[in-house]
């Protein structure tokens, strides 16, 4: 992964970005819909079949965040616009008694207590069962990780321990599986979040884990009150953050055609079809690409020898 091209992590990451925007829409808007498709061009078509069933107060709240995440940081940037954005309208919806779904109305009561560490029987067939899965699901974590490395190495300037991402993650993931967690890989949203707020060293995902820890001892029953258009409107402007809109109208104006071929190619085959798929089509043709070059630059001479 070292030697993927920067063109395809864009393109990769700002496909990330539409499937975010694209997630959000149902809770931002309030649309009136059953369960959310996964494909990103589905989830378009889902919720513009039901526009006429918006919730204006759901809206409301969903703009007013938005103008909160928008203007704040033009103020000042010591307060997180994010934090702002839920300690502002968390109160409004609950005092004013607004009609507008919250994480408690969506999910139900929420567990306010660390899993119970658990030792579970493991068969011979199980485990060859699990394999192949386990396998996939290895390959697809270290990829997502280190891609979120090259894309927050773009963002800071500096650059990644491969090896240590990856044993840190290899330990966080066996010890997910005696709490009865999900397998976990480092998050291009939540990373890129991170460095907007001002996060560059491992310490500020310390204190991430910590204070998530702290809000599921202590705050969860609060954390409930939280208004999912608010939740909807900061993905939102992480989406917008991770898209690099810019850099795309840069590539097609000033780039090498190859170059922005990588790029619309990864950008649309994630959208089209998924990320992983995006990958490969990225890599493919950044080698294709790369060998055309190299044939274009080099040139072969033949040398007759002569003996004296």
């Amino acid at each position: 992964l070292k030697y993927i091209p920067r063109t395809m992590t864009s393109g990769f990451t700002a496909a990330i970005a539409v499937g975010i925007f694209s997630g959000q829409l149902k809770g931002f808007l309030g649309l009136e819909m059953g369960t959310v498709p996964v494909k990103v061009l589905e989830k378009f078509e889902a919720c513009a079949k039901v526009l006429d069933t918006i919730h204006i107060p759901t809206l409301s709240i969903g703009l007013l965040a938005m103008v909160i995440l928008i203007l704040l940081p033009r103020v000042t940037t010591r307060i997180p616009n994010s934090l702002a954005a839920i300690l502002i309208t968390t109160p409004v919806v609950f005092f004013g008694d607004l009609d507008v779904a919250t994480i408690h109305s969506v999910y139900g009561e929420l567990p306010s207590h660390v899993p119970q560490f658990q030792i579970y029987r493991v068969s011979v067939n199980t485990l060859m069962d699990l394999l192949p899965s386990a396998l996939t699901l290895a390959i697809l974590i270290a990829i997502v990780s280190l891609l979120a490395c090259v894309v927050t190495d773009g963002m800071t300037g500096e650059h990644h321990v491969s090896n240590q991402e990856l044993i840190a993650e290899g330990i966080a993931n066996i010890f997910c599986g005696f709490f009865g967690a999900v397998p976990a890989a480092g998050a291009v949203a939540r990373a890129s979040t991170s460095v907007k707020n001002g996060g560059r060293t491992p310490v500020a995902g310390l204190v991430h884990s910590m204070a998530v820890r702290f809000i599921l001892l202590f705050l969860m029953p609060l954390a409930g009150f939280i208004p999912m258009p608010t939740l909807s409107a900061i993905l939102i402007m992480v989406a917008y953050n991770m898209s690099n809109w810019r850099e795309f109208v840069f590539m097609a104006k000033h780039a090498p055609k190859s170059d922005f071929i990588v790029l619309m190619g990864t950008f649309l085959f994630g959208i089209l079809v998924d990320l992983l798929f995006a990958v490969e089509v990225g890599i493919l043709l950044s080698a294709i690409l790369f060998m055309r070059r190299m044939s274009e630059v080099s040139c072969i001479r033949c040398l007759l020898y002569t003996s004296p």
